[in-house]
């Protein structure tokens, strides 16, 4: 047994004053908590079966300090300033590797495809550019805004495989009958949860990529012809777009499905080192969203908005759930996101490796996410798994 590992089964607690720590990984990595005593004289929580206590504002007429921002352009780049008082420690900025407290560290927002990302990793899949400001006071400041309302059944562990094939086009040999397929795995207790990519296959004759041909809502090239590979792109910061979708979605549910993942929607394109489309296609986006542009104003953080194209395409799916069903509560899992993406969809942290390293910095990301209903995969792996590991991410 290696050092690490025996650190990280050490059972005796140490007592520092009224804390706890707790070995839990290895040398320097703690749990912290009360101290038994402390615990058994604290006083109960407040009780919210009064509906007098539940109506009484915790904080009295208490108010934190108004911080307003400054704005500027400066050759071409919008800067926000919040002038903070000194002592400030700074957490958040989204899915981030790294340490837990940002104080100092620069973030880039630039949503990518990011598989093996390591301690130095700059981008990832989502981009959150919100900051928790504790001030030298202790008070904090912060939000992130309300989270969907999830199914029960989704509460839970998440089983899946990458080898599963999925399209909005169904392999008829390999699953000749969707739906009675998940009946059976309903009469076994089962949820199933089907993968939606936003590439559609460029084939005459498929009706996914016909009806998109005919409302015109493929993202475009410079010379204003669809932008064509193996497959298209819809164009979601279009509404049209939007619309179309949720009502695809509203049909592929149909076959019984419970959730849908959606996957690949930063949006990524593979064998390209940006990893992503030619920066001159063009968005013919909502005016709103800052009207016909091309995608590098689309993916810079001037704009942001193509930070909110796997959000939007995560939306449009929620909105196709929903409209399929009001009575159930759709279920949408997104790889790609932004700050708002918490309202319609569940997240996970990409594709993170099977070591003690990734292991470390899953705590701080999804704690840096700020937000409910995210975690990292128990565990993403291309390597032997060691079966140590794959305990410690359950106990996590």
């Amino acid at each position: 047994m290696s050092e690490f590992e025996e650190d990280a089964a050490a059972t005796s607690d140490v007592k520092s004053g009224n804390m706890v720590f707790e070995p839990i990984l290895e040398q320097g990595v703690f749990r912290f908590d009360c101290s038994v005593d402390d615990r058994n004289a604290a006083l109960p929580s407040i009780s919210f079966v009064n509906s007098k206590e539940r109506d009484t504002p915790i904080m009295g007429n208490h108010t934190l300090p108004l911080y307003t921002p400054t704005f500027e352009c400066v050759h071409g780049q919008q800067i926000v300033r919040i002038e903070l008082p000194i002592g400030t420690t700074f957490y958040g900025t989204g899915e981030v590797s790294g340490q837990l407290e940002r104080t100092g560290k620069r973030v880039f927002t630039w949503n990518t495809d990011a598989w093996g990302y390591g301690l130095g990793t700059t981008s990832l899949y989502q981009s959150h550019p919100w900051v928790l400001a504790v001030l030298p006071s202790g008070e904090a400041l912060g939000t992130r805004g309300t989270v969907f309302m999830p199914p029960k059944w989704s509460l839970g562990y998440h089983q899946c495989r990458w080898s599963y094939d999925s399209d909005a086009r169904v392999c008829e040999e390999r699953f000749p009958d969707p739906k009675s397929l998940v009946e059976d795995l309903h009469l076994n207790g089962f949820k199933a949860i089907w993968m939606l990519d936003p590439g559609i296959k460029q084939e005459e004759g498929y009706f996914v990529y016909d009806s998109g041909s005919e409302k015109d809502i493929w993202i475009q090239t410079a010379n204003g012809k669809p932008f064509v590979g193996p497959c298209v792109f819809p164009d979601f910061t279009q509404s049209k777009a939007r619309s179309w979708w949720a009502s695809l979605v509203k049909d592929f549910i149909s076959n019984g499905v419970d959730g849908i993942w959606n996957d690949m929607n930063e949006p990524a394109v593979f064998k390209v080192v940006t990893k992503t489309m030619p920066e001159s296609n063009v968005h013919r986006g909502d005016i709103e969203l800052g009207g016909c542009q091309n995608h590098s104003y689309y993916h810079n953080v001037l704009s942001a908005s193509l930070f909110v194209y796997g959000m939007l395409m995560a939306r449009s799916t929620y909105e196709g759930m929903k409209s399929a069903n009001e009575n159930k509560r759709p279920f949408v899992l997104t790889r790609a996101g932004f700050i708002g993406s918490q309202r319609y969809a569940a997240t996970w942290t990409g594709d993170n490796l099977s070591t003690w390293e990734h292991l470390r910095m899953s705590i701080s990301m999804v704690l840096q996410l700020g937000r409910l209903f995210r975690d990292p995969p128990v565990p993403f792996s291309f390597e032997d798994l060691d079966y140590k590991l794959f305990v410690f991410y359950y106990l996590k």
